[in-house]
């Protein structure tokens, strides 16, 4: 299968990372198997790095080790007072009538109907797990439950929408018994899954000595199906249901305003934007409608590992030769992973070094497997959340990287989201040259049913952020989308548009496919000629010069139209004047 190297302009990353208390992963091997040859192979795996976080907690660490021992019911309780550092994993609940604008909470869930209409969804219940009240002294969100809502669908009928979204806190003291602190968000995700209500003998989850297990202090008797669940408490489990893909879903937040930087999802047609609402948090609007997600497999063929360089490095510890339980299943790989595009320089077990073979600069996993790669499986997904800062580390910082310097420096606001539907991408973010940012997804060709596999891209950006990093002034912007194929070719886009409101730039580009195309999305603006004062002469009445008028055209290439503004326009390379 042939790959995609993606190039979106504009494409930034995240501060943040995702929870990493999480308990739910979202990874299926039957898929793999089922498409295992009969020859002799090994495989590689990429999945999406979906996981859920079911409940809220606080837990106690000395600093630099992790002490496992320590659940704690709030910042002050004296079980932890020997914690310098405390994690916090805070369940954002749903609003109430007695919640004020500081309060951290879900305001509202709105579905489509088959009308495609988006309608409030009802909030049906906040499951009852461990939760903690809003710590307002030390800026320290309530911490709730996973809430259900009842909501339309566009199939026509109504589905139980659970929500999740939780906030990662790690909260600093300088000593345990020290009152000055500080606190940082290192995690935010928030997603949307149908489920049903199962009853039956179900027990909250709950945080003890270092790990989340159930709440059964008398020992009766669990439903095992419960491993099966997203979310439990007493006598009642979340049970995914099968979803579908163009499910319009909107979801408004009372969000903290530490949570700054980028966000990265699994949608299409993304909107998002961010109003201020009280010193310490602002309204969070973001929606779209749910993308199939695909996950892929490569069985390769073991004779082929002694010809390729690059799949010997995927060997280097030489896993291929002394398997002989026949799985096959060699490498697992999350779909944001660094490795999947960069072969990395680690420390070995027992001491040394690796480093990779310097031939291969710039080839990864996926580079490696690419020929044997298909798609596994498609799992329809609502989400989004933060990005690992270990990811800026290798970005580039000079002044003259203004995607750093205007949104990975300033830490004071939201700066955007992108979204995309591709089976692999890199968690890293991109640096403004030539006019563009540029960033990397790759996927297989073809889809799970032997279809071509159809790409998307949205990106909602805040104008003010995008007008630093293109040194844009206050006039209005302008957006060109090319794609470009392996053979230099232009490949033709069937759905392209940009639109700016209430201070935010949501782009979208549709129907790209995944057979190495290059795509750039370029802004820019046309310049504002400021008028110069008539001087009026006082020995001549001459006429004044006349002043040529401004024209526009319509340039059309394939389905793609373009409007050309200026005193000569004139249509881009490819284009033609529309008569």
């Amino acid at each position: 299968m042939r790959k995609l190297i993606v190039i979106f302009a504009l494409l930034l990353a995240i501060t943040i990372p995702q929870s990493s208390s999480a308990i739910v992963f979202f990874t299926n091997q039957d898929d793999a198997m089922r498409l295992k040859p009969s020859f002799p192979a090994a495989a590689l795996t990429i999945t999406d790095d979906r996981v859920l976080t079911q409940v809220s907690a606080i837990s106690g660490a000395s600093r630099g080790t992790f002490v496992t021992n320590l659940a704690c019911q709030s910042v002050t309780d004296p079980k932890c007072s020997s914690a310098d550092n405390l994690r916090i994993s805070a369940i954002v609940p749903p609003c109430t009538s007695k919640s004020d604008a500081a309060d951290v909470c879900i305001k509202s869930l709105r579905t489509a109907d088959s009308s495609g209409a988006l309608k409030d969804a009802q909030l049906l219940y906040e499951i009852d797990t461990f939760k903690f009240p809003r710590d307002a002294a030390n800026r320290i969100p309530a911490g709730g439950g996973i809430s259900v809502w009842r909501g339309n669908s566009i199939k026509g009928s109504t589905l139980e929408y659970s929500v999740a979204v939780d906030i990662q806190i790690n909260y600093y003291r300088s000593s345990p018994s020290s009152p000055s602190s500080s606190i940082a968000v290192i995690g935010f995700s928030a997603q949307i899954l149908p489920t049903t209500t199962k009853s039956g003998n179900f027990y909250p989850i709950i945080w003890r000595n270092g790990y989340e297990t159930i709440d059964n202090p008398n020992n009766r008797e669990v439903d095992q199906s419960y491993r099966e669940c997203i979310w439990t408490d007493l006598g009642r489990c979340g049970m995914a249901t099968p979803f579908f893909a163009d499910q319009p879903i909107e979801l408004t937040m009372q969000m903290d305003n530490k949570i700054t930087g980028w966000l990265f999802g699994r949608m299409k047609d993304t909107r998002a934007s961010v109003t201020p609402l009280s010193p310490t948090t602002s309204t969070l609007v973001v929606s779209g409608s749910s993308i199939n997600v695909p996950s892929g497999v490569a069985w390769i063929p073991k004779s082929e590992f002694a010809k390729s360089p690059a799949l010997q490095e995927m060997n280097y510890d030489g896993r291929v030769e002394s398997d002989t339980s026949g799985f096959g299943l060699m490498w697992g790989k999350f779909s944001n992973h660094p490795d999947l595009f960069e072969f990395p320089r680690f420390g070995m077990a027992g001491g040394g070094v690796h480093t990779p073979n310097p031939a291969l600069k710039g080839s990864g996993y996926f580079q490696a497997s690419e020929k044997w790669l298909q798609t596994a499986s498609v799992l329809p997904t609502w989400r989004f959340q933060g990005m690992d800062p270990s990811s800026f580390w290798g970005m580039d910082q000079s002044v003259g990287n203004r995607v750093w310097e205007c949104t990975v420096r300033d830490n004071t606001k939201l700066h955007g989201m992108m979204t995309t539907n591709a089976m692999a991408y890199s968690w890293s973010p991109p640096a403004f040259k030539e006019g563009v940012m540029s960033y990397k997804v790759a996927g297989a060709h073809h889809d799970v049913d032997g279809s071509v596999y159809k790409g998307t891209y949205d990106l909602a950006m805040s104008a003010d952020s995008a007008r630093c990093i293109y040194g844009f002034t206050n006039a209005p912007i302008k957006a060109s989308v090319s794609v470009l194929g392996s053979n230099g070719g232009e490949q033709e886009i069937s759905t392209e548009t940009l639109s700016i409101k209430d201070g935010w730039m949501n782009l979208s580009a549709k129907n790209f496919t995944f057979s190495s195309p290059t795509i750039r999305i370029k802004l820019t603006q046309e310049k504002v000629i400021e008028s110069k004062p008539e001087v009026k002469s006082t020995t001549t009445t001459a006429a004044a010069p006349k002043v040529s008028s401004k024209k526009s055209i319509t340039c059309v290439k394939g389905k793609v139209k373009r409007v050309v503004t200026g005193l000569s326009p004139k249509c881009p390379s490819g284009f033609k004047k529309s008569i």
